[in-house]
């Protein structure tokens, strides 16, 4: 069952710049997208995804964000991208419940945001919504 409703989520070659420090979690949601059909560009911090942004021209369906990097926190990330393409939809994640300290911030901002850990389809659905090739 599980199987029909992954397949209902799949993408259509749709880009994705992933922006996540740590390498499993990062190697996980790449393998997991690009099963999904999602075309995923890698970053394992900030300035990484910087440049594979500037570098793409900013071509991307969606960029997904740890809101705790080593290098600038995730909505720092989300303002340089909106400042250069402000229709790319963004999605943050953070495991850490301190990242409520910035929720006020993530809300007034508007973006859309998932806590670690998080389900397959949960997150399988909220990209579909967010890119919105329904």
């Amino acid at each position: 069952m599980e199987d029909i409703t992954l397949w209902n989520f799949q993408g259509n070659g749709e880009r994705i710049l992933l922006v996540e420090d740590e390498p499993e979690v990062r190697a996980f949601v790449t393998s997991l997208l690009t099963e999904s059909n999602y075309s995923v560009f890698e970053a394992a911090n900030a300035m990484e995804a910087i440049e594979i942004f500037d570098m793409e021209g900013g071509n991307f369906d969606l960029a997904f964000i740890d809101v705790v990097l080593p290098d600038k926190d995730g909505i720092e990330l989300v303002e340089y991208f909106q400042s250069r393409n402000a229709d790319i939809p963004m999605l943050l994640c953070s495991g850490y419940p301190d990242h409520r300290s910035q929720w006020s911030k993530i809300q007034k901002m508007g973006l859309k945001f998932i806590s670690k850990p998080y389900e397959i389809d949960e997150l399988l659905k909220i990209i579909k919504e967010l890119i919105g090739n329904d």
